[in-house]
């Protein structure tokens, strides 16, 4: 076993090597000067029965027992970090102290809840990723000042998150893969530094109105919200988001689209006439959902980079698209007869994948004429459409129109056996008319 301890007694570092350790449970007892403790991982012959008080950072990989010490109790302690380990409970009442600031628990199969954080203003980390048993969490985590991080990936058990949050610090929410949670607590106040939340794979089923609190939030993921059943209008207010995931949501949850079902949907959330977009937005995932048509609205999606819709298999119709597309996927649509205007005007290479759509039988692409920028040689830089991916399917038309000068490249156009490409891409001359 490798260690590493300083002069003053107040780092030790063990690196323990493969095979059975034994520990004495008394090895730290006259450590009293110890302020870190590190452990990086190690199969040890039983627990330590003291740990100093006076810790600072406790990290110990594997920790070997349900709990830590009863006689524990650091007043000083900053960070606790137990990942991977069989700890069952972390402790009783407000033994931790007033300094803690972060815990990372990721891993540790056996533990069933968390405690109270009351009395600890200056915590701001909470990592509980992949706690399995995991199924109740003290109402105290939803009233913290400083919380910054909270992360409950793949808690597959925990089913209630608490009733209400009240955490203005907050930058990152992550519940994904906690499959039995399907209610979503009721926003306190402003969370002016929220940035991303997660909720892929939950049973989520509905949104509260007080979402709308989150105004600054700019990563927003619903992928495999199978119960989702529709959003809020208040997303809308959402003007800094830049990825929204909404994709492999069965239900239809009248955002963006129109439904086969109109009479389900949610009123206003469908209407035209309703400003519904996100300037900001840079990526869009609208995959295997069940949408039958977008709402032109997406065309004011300006700073759009990455729209998807792959196996959206009712999607029929796309309609114009913003002009800063750089990637463009509808792979796998049964029911896509037209993307009806793609406009490219400031970036420099675009991708079209579009393969296995068998019904699609129209792309319009325009080449907006415009100056984008100065080359080498004083030469306006062009937009190119890079690749376009046209498999297995019969694609009878491929129009582009605009000047052909500025068309730099077409760099390939992939045809798959089964795949019927008929029409080459056309080009407008300079002296016609759009």
């Amino acid at each position: 076993m490798d260690t590493l301890q300083l002069s003053d007694g107040r780092l030790f570092l063990m690196r323990p090597r493969l095979g059975k350790i034994y520990l004495n449970p008394k090895a730290f007892k006259k450590m009293k000067r110890l302020r870190i403790l590190i452990v990086t991982e190690g199969d040890f012959s039983c627990s330590p029965d003291h740990l100093p008080s006076e810790l600072r950072w406790l990290e110990w990989h594997r920790y070997p027992s349900s709990s830590l010490p009863s006689n524990f109790s650091p007043s000083n302690l900053v960070a606790l970090i137990l990942p991977c380990s069989g700890i069952t409970k972390l402790w009783d009442g407000y033994k931790m102290g007033s300094n803690l600031t972060t815990i990372n628990i990721s891993r540790c199969s056996s533990l069933c809840e968390v405690p109270d954080f009351s009395g600890m203003p200056k915590f701001k980390e909470l990592i509980a990723h992949r706690c399995t048993s995991l199924v109740k969490v003290h109402k105290s985590i939803g009233y913290l000042a400083k919380l910054v991080h909270l992360n409950f990936q793949d808690c597959s058990n925990l089913a209630e998150l608490r009733n209400k949050l009240r955490l203005p610090s907050l930058r990152q929410l992550v519940l994904s893969g906690c499959e039995r949670l399907d209610k979503f607590p009721d926003i306190l106040g402003r969370m002016e530094h929220i940035e991303a939340i997660d909720l892929s794979w939950t049973s989520v089923k509905q949104l509260p109105p007080s979402i709308k609190s989150l105004t600054e939030v700019q990563s927003l993921c619903f992928a495999f919200c199978r119960n989702l059943e529709a959003l809020p209008t208040s997303i809308y207010h959402f003007q800094n988001l830049k990825h929204l995931n909404i994709s492999h949501c069965k239900r239809h949850i009248g955002f963006l689209g129109k439904g086969e079902n109109r009479s389900q949907q949610k009123p206003g959330l469908n209407s035209h006439e309703t400003p519904i977009y996100f300037p900001n937005t840079v990526q869009l995932d609208l995959s295997e959902n069940s949408l039958t048509a977008l709402l032109p609205c997406i065309s004011k999606f300006c700073d759009l980079k990455t729209p998807f819709s792959d196996k959206s298999k009712q999607l029929k119709d796309i309609p114009e698209l913003p002009p800063n597309l750089t990637y463009l996927s509808g792979k796998d649509c049964e029911s896509l007869e037209m993307v009806q205007t793609v406009s490219l005007q400031v970036a420099r290479t675009i991708k079209i994948n579009f393969s296995n759509s068998h019904k699609l039988g129209q792309i319009k692409l325009q080449v907006c004429c415009c100056r984008i920028g100065k080359g080498p040689s004083n030469q306006d830089e062009v937009v190119s459409l890079g690749q376009v991916i046209l498999s297995q399917h019969t694609f009878t038309t491929c129009i582009c129109v605009g000047s052909s000068t500025h068309m730099k490249t077409l760099s390939s156009v992939i045809t798959a056996p089964g795949c019927l490409y008929s029409n080459p891409i056309r080009t407008r001359p300079k002296s016609a008319s759009l």
